[in-house]
């Protein structure tokens, strides 16, 4: 019985690992995927005006999707006990990495937050470890 919990939280602990992972891989693609649509909206507007209309239908759409999904982990990155990042990594795509004129893109506007939050969140986990630690030392004396 206690070999079988043990091996349960061993692979409850595996697990944890494998989504934090996903996790960053999804909001990556999101980040990617409204980049390239994007991009590819204003490379077509000039040239291709019924194709660039297209192409932002479908990144209307998916930003609807990508939003929900974003809640979703920003909620999740709220739960105690969550040890993963909702920042997206850097892209193995060339392309996605890089703007039209072939620069580096900068982070957006909602990774700033995102960054921001965590760094206040890990910030505010400090500050109560540090006061829970003053707590238990004034208690044991």
């Amino acid at each position: 019985m206690a070999m079988d919990l043990y091996f349960k939280v061993q692979r409850a602990q595996e697990e944890i690992e494998r989504l934090n992972i996903e996790i960053r891989r999804v909001t990556t693609y999101i980040r990617d995927e409204d980049l390239y649509l994007r991009k590819k909206e204003a490379e077509y507007e000039a040239s291709q005006p019924h194709l660039s209309h297209q192409i932002g239908l479908r990144h209307k759409e998916w930003s609807r999707f990508n939003s929900a999904h974003m809640r979703r982990f920003r909620g999740l990155r709220k739960l105690d006990g969550f040890s993963g990042t909702i920042l997206p990594s850097r892209s193995l795509d060339v392309d996605a990495e890089e703007d039209m004129d072939g620069d580096e893109i900068s982070p957006t506007t909602e990774d700033a937050e995102l960054e921001e939050e965590e760094r206040e969140e890990e910030e505010e986990e400090a500050v109560g470890h540090e006061i829970d630690t003053i707590a238990h030392i004034a208690l044991d004396v």
